[in-house]
């Protein structure tokens, strides 16, 4: 009973997108928005500009030693404020993890309504989590070009939101988030090399 009107907000969502859904099946309107169930199922459905992201995710470095590029590739994570939690030098893998605060202030509306009628009818408001988690994945490949020192680094950035009422898994498509990890990489495989 303490948490009754978050119990109330979900059964009302249930309600409001069953409705929404026998709707459309009643006057056979297709739905045009995407229906996924599993919110990073996102991550693994190809996007129409899945190509022009590919390319701004990859870049082929030349470099004397692949255990430097890897180690300089994990500097410049760290550098941007991620925390190793996965590696793997031998396969040339590594992923970091950093979280922040995420607000939207429609959502703020909605959560001040349900603690207000919390506390008319003797409970307690609810707290709730507003963050988000972005994760950053790099894998250095040989570049199969014929030469030996040529390697293919490829770094995908991910968002997960968790707010009330919403979570969300989406890749970062940025440009200029890219643009910055190869700009700070070559600038840390430059250190790297001649050891300064």
């Amino acid at each position: 009973m303490k948490y009754w009107h978050v119990k109330t907000g979900f059964m009302l969502m249930l309600l409001v997108s069953f409705y929404s859904v026998s709707l459309n099946a009643e006057t056979n309107i297709e739905a045009k928005e995407e229906v996924i169930v599993n919110p990073f199922e996102k991550l693994l459905l190809p996007s129409a500009n899945a190509e022009k992201l590919r390319r701004i995710q990859i870049k082929r470095i030349t470099s004397a030693d692949e255990n430097k590029l890897y180690m300089a590739c994990i500097a410049v994570l760290q550098d941007m404020g991620f925390n190793i939690d996965k590696r793997d030098q031998l396969l040339g893998f590594a992923r970091g993890a950093k979280n922040r605060k995420a607000e939207a202030p429609a959502q703020e509306l909605t959560i001040n309504i349900l603690n207000l009628m919390a506390i008319l009818s003797g409970n307690q408001p609810a707290s709730y989590e507003k963050d988000q988690t972005i994760t950053a994945m790099f894998v250095i490949t040989p570049a199969y070009t014929g030469r030996r020192n040529e390697f293919e680094v490829r770094i995908t950035f991910h968002r997960f939101l968790r707010q009330p009422f919403r979570i969300q898994a989406e890749v970062l498509d940025n440009p200029e988030l890219y643009k910055s990890f190869f700009s700070l990489l070559d600038k840390a495989i430059f250190l790297k090399e001649h050891k300064l």
